[in-house]
């Protein structure tokens, strides 16, 4: 069973030192008040309108306490969810002032619950236990979590506006009907990649995602661990010892418990291969492109994903333009949005003077396609395959 409750009495500690540190400063105004005798009247004025307001925090810190002061300074405070380029999964990011005012310590386990809109303009709700971690480099109106975790919470659809409807700790939350545990054993299901060279053992890499920290002359020691759920798509990046080229493997999560703590106790067990959506696709990296070639893609996006409501057959949109004018630039972002494998072939190698042999590479091709599934079929100079050689016309 996953325990946490050594972080719960920091709330109170950083209380106390609050209400301290603040009954200092009043302390010093009063100290400060009774020396007005041989100041000028403006310095006066300013000074008794120092020490009402100091009069009236008392009152308040009296009626509300410094917890019911906190909250009503962060109440109306809008906090946004944003999508780092962070490799690390599980975890979401804030700054440790919003730790301060929500009551939150690091490492503390917390529900993120996040409204946002769709691509059809309809709000949404959606929300999830994740590992608390602090960072002085975001706004302090900011929550951040990593590209997979965004995949994981709201899944391949694009949508916008992400604001954080609540943010509090799993200690906090009504009482669930299934207690978070560690995760005993979980299945990993390699999820089929095209442009990704195989690779059967991954042992390594996982222990290294989940190792304990070895740290020295230190007083706290922390362990790492993320939460899981069932259906969760796990990213296992893999670096080239030569090249030091970053490749990513992609697997789905199958485990009994959902949600459960996956920690450096728990198995894994890797199953057969599955068809399914990459979080990012494939390539780490893009050039930025143009307004006007964003429109483009984001107008190929909405076509795709409503085709795919309506209709389970293939999809077939045609790129024309001049050479070098940026088509395989625009399908490369089209698959990244839409979470799709990416298969491009020229048609040249296709093309044969039998006809026999250009339907066979053809036919070939689309068993290739069927099989990474869901995946986007590139094919260039697709005016060759029209091309007959006895007239020399297409």
């Amino acid at each position: 069973m996953y325990n946490s409750h050594h972080v719960l009495h920091y709330p109170a500690c950083f209380e106390y030192l609050f209400f301290i540190s603040t009954l200092v400063r009043i302390m010093q105004a009063l100290l400060f008040k009774g020396r007005t005798g041989s100041l000028t009247p403006s310095l006066q004025q300013f000074l008794m309108r120092r020490s009402l307001l100091c009069y009236i925090f008392r009152i308040l810190l009296s009626k509300l306490k410094p917890t019911g002061i906190r909250r009503s300074l962060w109440r109306r405070r809008t906090l946004h969810l944003c999508r780092s380029v962070s490799e690390e999964q599980g975890a979401a990011f804030l700054h440790p002032m919003t730790c301060f005012a929500k009551g939150l310590v690091e490492n503390q386990i917390v529900e993120v619950s996040v409204l946002f809109k769709t691509w059809q303009n309809v709000t949404k709700r959606t929300s999830r236990l994740m590992r608390l971690r602090l960072s002085l480099s975001i706004p302090s109106y900011f929550v951040e979590i990593g590209r997979n975790d965004a995949y994981n919470l709201f899944g391949c659809d694009p949508g916008r506006d992400f604001v954080v409807d609540n943010l509090k700790s799993y200690h906090s939350l009504p009482k669930l009907p299934i207690t978070l545990s560690s995760a005993d054993t979980v299945r990993l299901a390699p999820i089929k990649q095209y442009d990704v060279e195989p690779k059967e053992d991954f042992s390594e890499e996982l222990k290294e995602l989940l190792q304990i920290p070895q740290v020295k002359h230190c007083i706290v020691m922390h362990f790492a661990f993320m939460i899981i759920y069932n259906g969760d798509t796990l990213c296992i990046p893999v670096v080239d010892p030569f090249t030091k080229e970053v490749s990513r493997y992609y697997f789905k999560v199958n485990c009994d418990d959902s949600p459960c703590v996956l920690d450096a106790t728990s198995s894994f067990y890797q199953i057969s291969y599955t068809n399914a959506n990459l979080p990012y696709a494939a390539q780490s990296e893009l050039f930025e492109i143009p307004s006007n070639m964003r429109d483009v893609v984001e107008k190929m996006c909405n076509i795709c994903l409503a085709h795919d409501v309506v209709d389970d057959r293939p999809l077939v949109l045609l790129l024309f333009g001049a050479s070098g004018s940026g088509k395989r630039l625009l399908t490369t972002h089209l698959a990244m949005e839409i979470h799709r494998n990416l298969i491009e072939m020229s048609c040249f190698d296709l093309w044969s003077q039998v006809t026999a042999q250009s339907e066979a590479k053809l036919n070939a091709l689309f068993q290739k396609a069927t099989s990474f599934e869901p995946c986007i079929l590139h094919l260039t100079s697709v005016d060759v395959l029209g091309f007959d050689a006895a007239t020399n016309t297409i």
